[in-house]
C-alpha cells in the first residue's frame, strides 16, 4: 500500500503559522518521505517542519519520539532537537494532521565513499552513549514506542519471506532462514534489549563540527541493541572498507559501553531481511524493482555469513 504523504494547502500552513507564531518565516520544501518535511527560516533559526504520515504512528508514539529526542538533546548527543509551539506543546493536531517542529541540523552528509574508520569510531560510540542515556532515563508517564519484531511471524516491516518478486526458491530460503533465526534466538539466555534508533544508514548521520548528529528516529522503539548495530555495520559493507568499518563501530561502541558481538552476523542477516519486507509495500515507486534486485542479492550473502558463523 502506498504510504499517505501529506502535501502542504494554505489552510493547513496557516495554522501552522499561528501555531508556531511563523507569521514571517519562509517555509519550502524539502521531502515526501515517511513525513513530508519542509524547511522553515525564522527569525531564531532554521527547523524542519513535518507533517506526518497518517497512519503511520500516533499521536503518543510521536510525543514519545519528541520527548526522546529532547532529553537526548538536554544530554549532550547532537540530534534535532524540538521545537514546541507558542503553547509549549511540541506536538500539534492541525485538522486530521499532526505536525511537528525540530531545529535544523546544518552539518555534512555522511557519505561512506568518503568517511573514514575514525567517523565509524566516532558513530559507534555515540550509539553507546545513546543507548547507555536511555537505560538511565525514568520513561515519562504514557510514554509509547513500538517494538521491533525480528523473529515473530509477524516481523516488523512485513513477512519478507513473501516479498511478491521473490522465485520459489529465494521465498523458500528465507523463509527457511526466519525459523532458523527463531531457533537461535530462543536458546539465547540474556541478549541486551532496550530503546533503539533502528534506522542508523548513512542518510540518517550529518558531520557536524565536533561530533556527529543523529537524524530520524521515525522507525525508533524498543528492540535487541544489537540489531542497532547491525544496521551500522550491514549498511557499511556496501563500501570499500567495509570490515575495517564494522570493527571502528564495534571499537567505538565498546569505548562507552560493554558489547557482545557474537550473533552479529545474525542481526545482520535479519536487518538485511526487513529490507525485503519495507520494499514489498513501495513496489509502486520509481526504483523498486532496481532496490529489490539489491536488497536480495545483500540479504543472501548476510545469510550465507550467518550459516557460516554457526
Amino acid at each position: 500500500m502506498k504510504p499517505i504523504v501529506v502535501i502542504m494547502n494554505d489552510a493547513l500552513i496557516d495554522m501552522v503559522r499561528t501555531r508556531w507564531k511563523l507569521h514571517d518565516a519562509s517555509i519550502s520544501f524539502v521531502a515526501a518521505r515517511e513525513n513530508t518535511v519542509y524547511k522553515v527560516n525564522t527569525a531564531i533559526g532554521k527547523a524542519a517542519l513535518r507533517f506526518h504520515r497518517k497512519g503511520y504512528r500516533s499521536f503518543a508514539q510521536i510525543k514519545s519520539e519528541l520527548d526522546w529526542m529532547a532529553m537526548l538533546a538536554r544530554c549532550g548527543v547532537l540530534v534535532p532537537e524540538p521545537m514546541p509551539a507558542s503553547d509549549g506543546s511540541a506536538i500539534q493536531r492541525c485538522d486530521d494532521t499532526i505536525v511537528s517542529m525540530l531545529r535544523w541540523v546544518d552539518a555534512k552528509p555522511f557519505n561512506p565513499a568518503t568517511v573514514n574508520s575514525t567517523l565509524y569510531f566516532e558513530l559507534g560510540s555515540t550509539l553507546a552513549k545513546l543507548h547507555k542515556l536511555s537505560d538511565s532515563w525514568a520513561l515519562p508517564t504514557a510514554f509509547s514506542r513500538p517494538t521491533w519484531e525480528l523473529f515473530s511471524d509477524q516481523p516488523s516491516w512485513g513477512r519478507y519471506w513473501e516479498n511478491q518478486l521473490l522465485t520459489k526458491k529465494q521465498a523458500a530460503q528465507f523463509l527457511q532462514f526466519h525459523d532458523d533465526a527463531k531457533v537461535v534466538i530462543r536458546s539465547l539466555k540474556t541478549l541486551d534489549t532496550g530503546l533503539i534508533h533502528a534506522d542508523l544508514v548513512p542518510d540518517n548521520v550529518l558531520i557536524a563540527t565536533d561530533k556527529l548528529a543523529l537524524l530520524d528516529f521515525d522507525d525508533s522503539g524498543f528492540g535487541y541493541r544489537l540489531f542497532d548495530v547491525a544496521t551500522i555495520t550491514h549498511r557499511s559493507k556496501r563500501f570499500v572498507g567495509g570490515d575495517a568499518f564494522t570493527e571502528a563501530t564495534i571499537a567505538g561502541y565498546r569505548s562507552q559501553r560493554q558489547l557482545e558481538t557474537n550473533n552479529l552476523a545474525l542481526f545482520e542477516a535479519v536487518r538485511a531481511c526487513t529490507y525485503l519486507g519495507w520494499n514489498s509495500s513501495r513496489m509502486q515507486e520509481a526504483g523498486a524493482a532496481k532496490r529489490h534486485t539489491r536488497f536480495v542479492s545483500e540479504a543472501e550473502a548476510a545469510i550465507a555469513l550467518f550459516y557460516k558463523n554457526s
